[in-house]
């Protein structure tokens, strides 16, 4: 599955799930991972790391902490508008 990059018709995005979902892809691109290989590493829905890439949905704090886990990272840095 290929997470389309497109917003929903009339779906106005949340800021911080955007950079959430924007942080997550980068790294998750740089440590070479594919959705679904993201998806195994955390145990979540391939469709759910779609929507939360897309910023359409926000993790839970738990989720945060094992995308965090999984991609060699701290929550913190999930939440941040820059990851240099």
């Amino acid at each position: 599955m290929v997470c389309s990059s497109r917003d929903p018709d009339g779906f106005k995005m949340d800021p911080l799930s955007k950079v959430i979902g924007r942080n997550i892809h980068d790294l998750r691109i740089s440590l070479g991972l594919s959705e679904r290989g993201l998806s195994k590493r955390t145990g979540l829905d391939t469709e759910l790391i779609c929507a939360f890439e897309k910023g359409t949905s926000r993790p839970t704090p738990h989720q945060l902490i094992v995308l965090a886990d999984s991609l060699s990272t701290i929550p913190g840095r999930l939440l941040t508008t820059s990851l240099n």
